[in-house]
C-alpha cells in the first residue's frame, strides 16, 4: 500500500512539474506550434478538457 502511495505520488509530482516546464516556455515561445501540441496532448491525457482548450 504504502509503494503504490508512493508511486502516485510521484506521477502527480512529475506531471505536475512537466505541466510547469510546458506552460511556462510557450509562454516565452508562444508561437512555437510544436510546444502548444505537447502541451494539448498532456492536458488531454490528463483528462483536462477546459484547460487543453485554453493554450
Amino acid at each position: 500500500m504504502l509503494l503504490r502511495l508512493l508511486n502516485l505520488y510521484w506521477q502527480e509530482f512529475r506531471f505536475e512539474r512537466i505541466e510547469h516546464i510546458l506552460v511556462s516556455t510557450q509562454k516565452k515561445i508562444p508561437d512555437n506550434l510544436e510546444l502548444a501540441n505537447l502541451l494539448l496532448k498532456y492536458r488531454l491525457s490528463r483528462g483536462q478538457l477546459e484547460e487543453a482548450l485554453s493554450c
